[in-house]
């Protein structure tokens, strides 16, 4: 059975606000930078 994903909304909070300053860029969208990526195909 799966599980639902949950989102944590106190770790969203920490996320940088990259669309009212362009200078912040967001750490998940730098995918030369991330680590430990299980899949990167499908939808």
């Amino acid at each position: 059975m799966n599980k639902p994903l949950r989102f944590n909304i106190e770790l969203g909070r920490t996320k940088p606000v990259n669309i009212r300053n362009e200078q912040v860029r967001c750490p998940f969208c730098d995918r030369s930078k991330l680590t430990d990526i299980l899949d990167t195909s499908g939808h």
